[in-house]
């Protein structure tokens, strides 16, 4: 079960690694196109984006771990 678990983290943490990838090349294409004027603006954008969305999708988080619980 620890294998398991181990290898759950490091996937998740190449996962978290890939995405700030990503959202370090949006932000780079952005500013380059002037869509945002620096990396705080772009910030607090997100920022908002994830305060709209968060309950949400903390209920599907909830509803994924109660099917998982469910096996």
């Amino acid at each position: 079960m620890s294998e398991t678990r181990d290898e759950i983290m490091l996937l998740t943490g190449v996962m978290r690694i890939k995405q700030k990838a990503f959202n370090r090349a949006v932000l780079d294409i952005l500013i380059e196109n002037g869509l945002v004027k620096n990396e705080e603006q772009f910030d607090e954008r997100a920022d908002e984006i994830f305060h709209e969305n968060f309950e949400k999708d903390l209920k599907e988080l909830e509803e994924l771990i109660a099917l998982r619980n469910n096996d």
